[in-house]
């Protein structure tokens, strides 16, 4: 983390959880407090969709189709889902706005933005990508015709308030990326419901592109609160094991630069989750095997 502020450059950290990190929830304190000792800045990467508020930047979208790979939405009829499990369809035009956030319980670090990605695939020959800030037009972005992943960036010579990518033709838009000064980026991911088993189901040459693409150093995968319910012998922790083991490997595969770090479920009040700590330790196991 150190060598990224030397170099100039911004190394990410993917956290992946279900609902207990949705709108930024502990994602915003582990970026505010990484960035505050290695730097960096921004609230880092945003879908183009994005359903649920977080505390960290506020965004709309117009004229994206949202797909994703888990929740009651739309499906693909592909697995081109990408490193947030979903995207947005772009065809002909569209647009994504964001905002500074004024939101009282957001840190300081995320509101400085001076640099503006978007992270892109499958796109027609000829799409492009405009950005406007703060009524400031920037240099338009022109690609050729690809099926592999693209990553496009604005170097901005100045805190933005507010911004609007501004899309021609037809592509997959994967993420925006809302960054600042060299240093570290923390990415928010949450899967409403999910308990950590589908990333497999994601093509893993457009995993493995965009990892390299975004110089992701840790993948933080935060799961098993969701399949608690469901444990109700040592047999199905046996087999939650074997799962989340396939997904881990499967990240070793599309992320090998990156380090993994499991965080398991929280106690519970409850007595009736009486297989807990056996799930723990089930965890600590596979997770130090892998």
């Amino acid at each position: 983390l150190e060598l990224a502020q030397r170099q100039g450059k911004t190394f990410r950290i993917m956290h992946y959880g279900d609902s207990q990190i949705e709108m930024d929830r502990i994602s915003s304190v582990l970026r505010q407090k990484l960035q505050e000792f290695f730097g960096g800045s921004g609230p880092s990467m945003i879908p183009a969709v994005q359903p649920v508020s977080t505390i960290s930047v506020s965004q709309s979208a117009n004229n994206l189709n949202r797909y994703t790979i888990i929740g009651n939405t739309l499906r693909a009829s592909h697995n081109r889902y990408g490193v947030m499990a979903q995207f947005g369809q772009v065809v002909g035009n569209g647009s994504i706005r964001f905002v500074k956030t004024n939101n009282s319980n957001a840190f300081e670090k995320a509101k400085e933005i001076t640099k503006v990605s978007v992270l892109l695939g499958r796109n027609s020959n000829g799409f492009t990508a405009a950005l406007r800030c703060d009524g400031t037009a920037y240099e338009t972005k022109t690609l050729p015709a690809s099926d592999s992943v693209s990553l496009i960036t604005w170097e901005l010579p100045t805190e933005v308030a507010n911004g609007t990518l501004t899309f021609t033709g037809n592509a997959e838009i994967y993420a925006v990326l809302l960054d600042g000064e060299p240093g570290v980026a923390v990415d928010n991911v949450p899967l409403r419901g999910c308990s950590g088993t589908i990333f497999t189901r994601i093509n893993e040459d457009i995993m493995h592109q965009s990892f390299d693409l975004l110089d992701t150093r840790l993948i933080i995968m935060q799961f098993g609160g969701n399949y608690m319910p469901c444990v109700t012998s040592t047999k199905v922790i046996s087999n939650y094991m074997a799962d989340l083991e396939k997904q881990i490997q499967y990240m070793h595969r599309v992320a090998p630069q990156a380090r993994m770090l499991f965080i398991g479920p929280s106690d519970m009040g409850r007595t009736t989750r009486r297989f807990l700590p056996e799930l723990n330790d089930s965890l600590h196991v596979m997770t130090q095997r892998n």
